[in-house]
């Protein structure tokens, strides 16, 4: 009698497992459909409707632009040998966001959202020729979970970010693979 019952409670399991699969890889295909123009739309669109403001603590709001990239180039020091893990937070393993938060949260007592879709909804929008210091960048790559990508404005047009590769680099903004993936920045300091 216990193994027909844990044959049926597996084979409810299975079910189940397979019809929610089916369901998120509907509603994953439905997600990105279309061109990659149309992609971006929606995600400039989401992104130009979110103007939440954090309350920004008063010490991040009083740093200078030099001391900030200063500061954002020491991080990339540490974060250099950095590998890439999904969900990770630390210099032992984070992911892009991961890796933003704490920055946010250990250098400049900031509190950020975790992921790169939450990310990108607060803050405040800010345009590419009002770029500063500390700003975050996000990026439709199409790669990962969600397919966005987030790093960190330097300044000259540079930026950080943990790269799906392991490591944080500093690249620019002017390299034709992020400029054409860009699709916003946000401002949380």
């Amino acid at each position: 009698m216990k193994k027909l019952f844990l044959f049926g409670f597996c084979l409810l399991n299975a079910y189940f497992f397979t019809a929610c699969n089916a369901m998120l890889a509907e509603l994953s295909k439905k997600s990105f459909q279309g061109s990659q123009q149309d992609s971006q739309s929606a995600w400039e669109e989401d992104f130009s409707q979110s103007t939440q403001v954090q309350n920004l603590p008063q010490n991040s709001q009083n740093l200078s632009q030099s001391s900030v990239a200063a500061k954002l180039l020491s991080v990339q020091s540490k974060w250099k040998n950095t590998p890439y893990r999904l969900g990770g937070t630390k210099v032992g393993g984070a992911d892009c966001s991961g890796f933003t938060q704490t920055v946010f949260k250990e250098n400049f007592n900031t509190q950020i959202p975790r992921t790169t879709t939450t990310q990108m909804q607060g803050g405040k929008k800010i345009s590419k020729n009002e770029l500063k210091s500390g700003d975050l960048l996000f990026f439709k790559t199409g790669h990962g979970p969600n397919g966005l990508h987030v790093g960190i404005y330097v300044e000259n047009d540079d930026f950080i970010h943990l790269s799906t590769r392991g490591g944080v680099r500093k690249v620019s903004l002017k390299l034709k693979y992020w400029a054409n993936k860009f699709i916003g920045a946000r401002r949380y300091m």
